[in-house]
């Protein structure tokens, strides 16, 4: 779908307005709350009519600029679109295109302030896929004709996150196309245990070259850099 800039702009507008709606709303007692929905049927009335507001300006932005984005959730890939975002809780909600809810923790401070990183929760992985996925993006990262330093932070807020089973949906700094997806979901998919020898964990990451094993696990990542 097409929009031109100002029509885009004018979507926004919208959309501003009906947050300003949703806070006030918001801002009244359980009470009022109770007496507005006991006013109006289920589907005319106003948190019906402001949520839906919000996920229909939002999604038709979504579709005009392209922001339906591709991650992995439940084992596989799937396209998401961010319904809300709640700055003050660090989270928003979204949907996949299996029409299910899923709540992404965001990052929004220095560069990333108007435009937040997003991260999806991922099912519980051993330490070994942690680091295995850290390893393929810091190769990623790399291959890009970009300075360290551009995409140093985004890194170690990805880092951070993966370690806490979440991954990032939308990189500023990262091309995330379906082969690189792949790539992860073979990673998310593997159960094994963690290597019982260097031989092994020199076959998964070869950039350790032949330093201790432990010693790697402890400095993520980049242990070829360090001094072991």
């Amino acid at each position: 779908m097409l929009l031109s800039n100002n029509e885009q702009k004018s979507l926004k507008e919208v959309l501003k307005r009906y947050e300003q709606i949703e806070d006030i709303y918001n801002s009244f007692s359980q009470n009022t709350k109770d007496i507005i929905l006991d006013y109006h049927n289920y589907e005319g009335s106003l948190p019906y009519s402001i949520h839906w507001g919000l996920t229909a300006i939002t999604e038709l932005l979504a579709m005009a600029t392209g922001k339906f984005m591709k991650t992995i959730y439940n084992n596989k890939i799937v396209e998401v679109n961010v319904i809300q975002i709640n700055y003050e809780e660090n989270c928003a909600k979204a949907t996949t295109n299996d029409e299910e809810y899923v709540t992404l923790l965001i990052y929004t401070y220095y560069e990333f302030a108007e435009e937040p990183l997003l991260f999806m929760p991922l099912p519980e992985i051993q330490d070994i896929q942690k680091l295995a996925m850290i390893h393929k993006y810091e190769e990623w990262y790399g291959n890009t004709d970009q300075n360290t330093t551009d995409w140093a932070l985004e890194f170690v807020v990805f880092v951070r996150n993966i370690l806490i089973n979440h991954l990032i949906i939308n990189p500023k700094y990262l091309e995330l196309d379906e082969y690189l997806l792949m790539e992860v979901l073979d990673i998310i998919k593997l159960e094994r245990e963690l290597p019982q020898s260097i031989d092994a964990a020199e076959s998964m990451f070869p950039s350790c070259n032949g330093c201790d094993y432990h010693e790697c696990f402890d400095v993520l990542p980049g242990c070829s850099e360090q001094s072991c």
